[in-house]
């Protein structure tokens, strides 16, 4: 199930819709659903999410859209980004959320 932005804009807002973004999770959850969560673009917002069981993230806190060549450029570079962090470097981790 994905979470449309609308509803992960709220989380920065203190809106009255964030119970019905928690109910969406909730029963998402319990029906056995993977959770995407579209359109993060805060640290807050990813650390709300991730606290509440969302397994996988997508939004400009990671990156814009881009090409597919410029995409796997990306991936490439995140992925020694990682690995730096696994050897103890420290660096800033940019990267894929998942499950």
């Amino acid at each position: 199930l994905k979470i449309d932005r609308t509803f992960i804009d709220t989380i920065d807002t203190s809106s009255d819709d964030v119970p019905v973004l928690d109910t969406i999770i909730t029963l998402s959850q319990r029906l056995g659903l993977n959770v995407v969560a579209e359109g993060v673009s805060t640290q807050h917002q990813l650390r709300y999410i991730l606290s509440h069981g969302v397994g996988f993230v997508q939004g400009f806190l990671y990156a814009r859209p881009m090409e597919a060549n410029d995409f796997m450029s990306w991936l490439g570079k995140s992925a020694q980004r990682q690995n730096g962090l696994l050897k103890g470097e420290n660096e800033s981790a940019s990267g894929l959320v998942a499950e």
